[in-house]
Formats: C-alpha cells, structure tokens, sequence
C-alpha cells in the first residue's frame, strides 16, 4: 500500500484484555524495533508479526506468509483504540501484573501502554461472570443513548485519527446466549432503560457499527449477534486459534487418507479472565463448549465421538495446555491413535488474528468484495463459519487465496488507471488478439467526432442472467417450443445490455499490435443479485468478457436476503415476430421528458424530442435538438437466420445517449439559438452572430410590443425544420451532429447488436459507423 493512503482504524472491544493487550504490545514493539531477553536476546522488528499472515512474506515453496503478494494495510498504519468496562490502573502495569507476557518485554513498553486510556464500555449484569465494572457507561441510560453514545466515540476516533475504513472487533469475555436481537425490527425499539430491554452488551456495540457502516467482528462465542437491524459486515462466533486450526488439520488428513475418525477427545486447561468469568456462569460456559464441539459438523462423520473439556486452572493463567487422543479405523478395521501436546499463551494465538481480520476485511471492502464472499474467504479464523463450508484449515485457507487472487485480478482489471496498460482479460481473449496493448488516444489519428472528457458512465437497473434457447423453430402455438438447436447464458436486463454495448464503442478497430481508446474511460452498472449460483454466473459474465476492458463491476451489490437471482427464458426463433406499436411519445413528451424514442423493430424508430424551455433543463442536450420529430427507417434488413433481438432496445439507447454526446473537434464561434423560435428569427432578421450582438438584441426583444412578437411567432411556426436553416446548420458546424445523424447512428449500433455474425464483437468503430 501506498504511505500516502489513509490509516486503517481497530476499535477493540475490551481493550485492557490479554489480547488487546498483547497486540498493542506487538506494534509498539515492532515499530520501535524493541530488543528483549527470553532467555537470550530477540529483536522484535523482524519477530513480533509472526503469526500475522497479512504481515510476513512467504518463505520457499508452499503456503506462508501472504504480506508480498497482495496490497494489504501494513501495521504501521494500523489505529488502534477502544472500550473497557475496567480501568483502575494503567494498561502498561495491568500487563505487567497480568504476567501473560516475558517481563523484560512488559517492563519497556509499560510506560506507553500507561498512555491509553480506554473508552468507557457497556456493562450490563448477567450477560458475563462475576467481574469488577469500574469503568462503564451508566445501565440506566436508554439502549438507544447507549447506542449513540458508542456511535460518537467511533465517529470521534474516526475523525481524530484520518480513517476511512475502521474495523470494531468485539474482543470481550464470553456473553450467555441471548435471543433478544432477533425481535428488534425498528430502532424507536431501544428508547426504553437498557435494565428493561437487556440487549446484550456485544450487540449494542454492533448496532453502533452498522449506524457507522463499520464492518464488526466478533471474536466470542455468544449467539448475540443475530438481529435484523444489523446491515453492515458482521462476521464471526468464536476464534479458532493454534488447537482448534490443528485439530481440523488432524481430521483433514486423516479424511485424505480414507480412514474413519472415531474419537477426538480434547481437554484444554488455563487461567485466564475470559475462563474465569465462563467458570462463574455457566450460561456462557454451555455456548463456549457448543461452538467447540460443533467445529467438525460439516464433516457429517456419523460415527465421530467428539469430546471437548475446558478446565480453569488459575496457577495456569494465559498459558494454555491441550491435550487431544485422536482415534481411527484404517485398512482392515484397525485402529490409528495419534496423541497431541499443544501449549502456547492464549493472547500470542489470537492477537495476530485480530490484525489480520482488520486487515482482510479491509482489503476486501476497498476491491469492492460481496459480503458473501468475504465471509467465504475469512472462514478460517471462526470455530463456526457461517458458510458451512469444508472446516479443515487447509481447505479453508485455500478459499482465502482463491478469493484474495479473485479480487486482486477484478480490482485490477476494473482499475481506470489499468484500462491504459492491460490487455483484455486474459481468459476469454481470442488467440488473434493477445499481444494487443493499450495505448493512449494520441496513438490513433483523432477521430471528427467525440465524447469529450471521455465520462464515466453509471447504469443503474435491472440485471439478470438470460438462458437464450437458440434456432427455435416456429410453433403451431405461442405456448410451446417444438425444438431448439442448443442453450446459451448471457448477461441480461437493462443494465447489462446498456453497460456492454457503451463498453465496445472505441475510436477505431485494433490494428496490429495497437488496442482503440475506449469512448468512454469506464462503464460503472450499478445492480442488484442474490448470492447464489445464478447471480455468481451473471457477475462472472459482466466480469470475464472481452468486452468489458473499461466496465468496473465492483460497485454491484449481492444479498443473502434476496431470495433468488432472477433468469429469464428467452427462445431465439429462425422466423420473424411481428407486431403493432401504440406510439405515446407525444404524450410522454406533454409530461415533461425530454426526448422519447420509440424503436419499431424492422420498421426502424421514431424520435420525438420536447421544445426548447424543455432542452434548457437539460444543457447537455444538443439544443438545435429541440421540437423536432425524425423517422429512421431501417436499411440495413438482417436475415432472420441470423437475428438476436434481445437487449435491442437497450443497444439502440446506448447508441443514442453517445450521439447526444458526441461533437465535433472542430468547432465554430458560437451561433445565436437556431431560429425555430420568435426570438431567434428576431435575431436572425438583426444579423446578431457573436454573443454581445445576441445579449443586444435580447434587450430590444424584451421591449418589443406583443404585436411584434406575435408576427414572429408566426413565422416560426411556419418554418419548416431542415438541414438548410442557417442556424440549425451552424450548430452542427460547432459540434453536435444532427438529430437525423443520431438516429442513423443508433440504429447502426442496434444492428452490431442484433446482428449474431457482430453480437460478440469487442469493439465497435464509432468513427466508421459516423461517416
């Protein structure tokens, strides 16, 4: 990442914890270059990340760190602040106290520990152990005060440290399990004492995320978090940190090798607050242990006896000891027994997962990542992922590669500063064209007629995926098919076909070893899908085509709630369908629109455009434009054989937006209005030409008597509306290209579309289709 981009915010949720603790101490000790004995010397520079696959390089062949291979935040920009509900001391001499970390480590970063102060948390009784809760927001106030009183320290933070992307990671001790989310439908539902509501502290600070469009993470094992008024990012229910990773490694392979797990019996012991306060209650304790003995579930092994124990071992503290038996059935019915000692301090396993989910979330956030697919790719860190996926750690790590691969390749390909240096991509280019490049304008003669500023253009509508049946035969009755020669899925609805025809308009065909400029620098659709498979082909389709080099797709948004990504059946028949068109474009003119075409399939289109007071609304419209009606009959007949008129509207109204926005690069002094109405025959009759004579003749024209101007509007009624009206043609010498020119053009883009022998094309020369 560039030095120059923002910082990355982590707001944790139980900040004078082991693992908050222990994590403050990493990026102090990293940044400073600390040195420490344990016994002998280590300097933390190099060592304090390990564990952070977002933060160390990859080593030899084989899966390790991933720090070189994506543009991950480092921890240098990492903000780190939060919540506690305890503070009677400084954060540096409760680490040292805590004991969870070597001494002579402890002793030098004590004094700027000292120097956090926490945020003041939510406390409410009965949700964790018995603890001390020094330093909480009131329980008497309201749920909603409660709410926005977190709200404003996240927007504070955000603001005092320069975050765009700010990441709350719920780090606290394990809640009981609670139901009460998943009732609350409205926000006025929380103006009630938090004493009578009792929503659950981790959820409180959920709500305060999603108010903040902050991506929450939770790190415990309580249910808490299900509630419908949670509409951002909300990942997690409890950590799988170093036993649990491996204890899914074992069963991998013992799975790989054909065996039968019978038996995994663990029992992990230590000392710990988070222990403690489940010792004390044994609500919390019961979730901790179901999320535990749920990890294999996937698996779907029968005949797998798992056994978990957690046991509290104060003399123990943050060290925690696992032992696991696990037991097999192999070839011939016998037994394989393996037995694993596992010992590491608790907080050294989980810190660095907290940094590498801030850091992932992030990353996928800026590449423009579904949510679906970042809970897909982050399953790796949770005990329980919500995907339900293969739980063994290797699999899961290779989705976390497939999808960090996937958004880097889409990012890059969608990036407008890229559209100038990459071919197309790489897997759908046709053999004849991949030693194509890009190259800027210059390197084409400059076409007469073009857009200027080269737009971005944004889509917005419907998107879907059609399966096109090709070749259907003509039926006896509409309500059948008799046969169909094969299938075919193509990108459908307004928004794809729009999107796809504006991103093959370019300046000329590819010549050589040279790719045409784009006529617009980027295509932006902005649609809706489910994620399931249909949506997963229709954005694979808008992504992965030729002719997509300048379409960004990652602003599409995919919902888990929306049920299903609509398809549409489309039969393609070898004969023509013929039908009559009511024509309201009068009408539709009379209520206020500015221009309304009308496509007629083979008989053409029909445009009609409003009157001048209309096209002063719209200054981006050609105004010579304004009051005229064209007829565009269609020359070019396609032969039925080869008709696709799918999505032909949707080509004829790209093409007719680029031509309203097309002009000349050679332009004229400007020109009085074209003289279709009173004032501009007035004008006319006073040889006004240069903008002074124009602003002249409009001061005479205001004090002109209504018997003048009723002549005049006489006249111009009279008039008919042609190429040979001096001001109509002055207009079009300086740059927009007539109403009759637009029509033609449209109708020619409509034709590539239609066309099956053009359809697939990746380009479309606009300078050719122009002349």
């Amino acid at each position: 990442m560039s030095e120059t981009s923002p910082p990355l915010g982590l707001l944790l949720v139980g900040l004078s914890g082991s693992n908050s603790l222990t994590l403050l101490t990493s990026l102090h000790a990293h940044s400073t270059s600390l040195t420490y004995k344990n016994p002998s010397p280590i300097t933390l520079s190099q060592k304090s990340l390990n564990g952070c696959i977002t933060q160390t390089s990859s080593r030899g062949v084989g899966p390790s760190g991933l720090k070189d291979l994506y543009d991950f935040k480092s921890a240098e920009s990492l903000r780190v602040h939060g919540w506690d509900i305890f503070y009677d001391e400084g954060l540096g001499d409760h680490l040292i106290n805590k004991n969870i970390l070597p001494y002579d480590l402890t002793r030098q970063v004590k004094d700027h520990l000292n120097q956090i102060i926490p945020l003041k948390g939510i406390y409410s009784h009965g949700f964790i152990g018995d603890t001390t809760a020094n330093w909480c927001k009131p329980e008497e106030d309201s749920v909603r005060l409660m709410v926005d009183t977190v709200v404003d320290d996240i927007n504070s933070f955000k603001e005092r440290e320069g975050c765009e992307t700010v990441v709350i990671v719920y780090s606290g001790s394990v809640e009981r399990d609670s139901s009460v989310g998943a009732t609350l439908t409205s926000l006025s539902q929380l103006d009630v004492p938090q004493s009578q509501l009792n929503v659950a502290p981790s959820l409180i600070y959920a709500l305060a995320a999603s108010l903040t469009n902050c991506p929450f993470v939770n790190t415990a094992s309580q249910n808490t978090l299900s509630c419908p008024l949670l509409t951002n990012l909300t990942l997690g229910t409890d950590f799988k940190c170093g036993q649990t990773k491996f204890k899914t490694s074992v069963l991998e392979y013992i799975r790989q090798n054909a065996w039968t797990p019978l038996v995994v019996a663990s029992c992990n012991h230590l000392g710990n607050n988070d222990i403690r306060n489940l010792s004390k209650l044994p609500e919390a304790f019961e979730a901790k242990l179901r999320k535990k003995h749920d990890i294999f579930g996937p698996y779907c092994e029968n005949e797998l006896d798992h056994k978990v124990s957690v046991l509290y071992t104060p003399h123990i503290n943050d060290d925690k000891r696992d032992y696991v038996e696990y037991t097999s059935s192999c070839f011939l019915g016998c037994e394989w027994t393996m037995v694993t000692y596992t010992r590491c301090s608790d907080s050294v396993l989980c810190a660095p997962m907290i940094i590498d989910a801030a850091v992932l979330v992030e990353f996928f956030l800026r590449k423009g990542v579904e949510e679906e697919r970042i809970k897909k790719a982050m399953e790796y860190l949770f005990k329980v992922p919500e995907t339900k996926g293969d739980p063994g750690f290797g699999s899961q790590m290779r989705r976390l590669r497939d999808e960090l691969d996937r958004a880097t390749k889409i990012s890059t390909l969608n990036s407008p500063q890229q559209q100038q240096k990459l071919p197309l991509p790489l897997q759908k280019i046709p053999r004849s064209l991949k030693n194509l490049r890009i190259v800027e304008p210059s390197s084409f003669p400059l076409p007469k007629y073009h857009v200027p500023g080269s737009p971005t253009i944004i889509t917005a509508g419907l998107a879907c995926l059609d399966t096109q049946l090709l070749e259907c035969d003509r039926p006896t009755s509409l309500e059948s098919i008799t046969s169909f020669s094969s299938l075919q899925n193509i990108p459908g609805g307004s928004v794809s076909n729009t999107s796809l025809t504006l991103s093959r308009l370019s300046h000329g065909l590819p010549d050589r070893l040279l790719m045409p400029p784009p006529t617009f620098s980027q295509i932006i659709p902005l649609y809706l899908t489910s994620n399931d498979p249909t949506g997963q082909t229709l954005n694979s389709l808008l992504t992965y085509t030729p002719k997509n080099r300048n379409l960004n797709t990652s602003f599409s948004l995919s919902s888990q709630i929306l049920g299903q990504t609509s398809t549409a059946i489309l039969p393609i028949y070898t004969s023509e369908i013929n039908g009559d068109v009511e024509e309201k474009a009068k009408e539709i003119i009379k209520r206020g629109a500015a221009i309304v075409c009308v496509t007629l399939g083979d008989k053409g289109c029909v445009v009609t455009c409003g009157n001048d007071e209309r096209f002063a609304k719209s200054p981006g419209l050609p105004p010579s434009w304004a009051g005229l009606t064209h007829v565009e009959p269609l020359t070019d007949h396609i032969p039925p054989s080869r008709c696709n008129t799918n999505g032909a509207g949707d080509a004829f109204l790209s093409g007719f937006l680029t031509a309203s926005m097309l002009r000349s690069r050679v332009k004229t002094s400007p020109q009085v209005k074209n003289s279709k109405t009173p004032f501009s025959l007035f004008a006319k009759s006073k040889q006004a030409s240069t903008p002074a004579e124009v602003l002249e003749c409009h001061s005479i024209w205001e004090v002109l008597d209504e018997k003048t101007k009723r002549n005049y509007s006489d006249k111009a009624a009279d008039i008919e509306r042609s190429e040979d009206d001096y001001l109509v043609r002055a207009l079009h010498e300086n740059g927009e290209i007539s109403l009759e020119q637009a029509c033609r053009f449209a109708t020619k883009i409509a034709g590539k579309h239609v066309d099956m022998d053009t359809r697939g094309d990746g380009f479309v020369n606009i300078d050719e289709l122009l002349e």
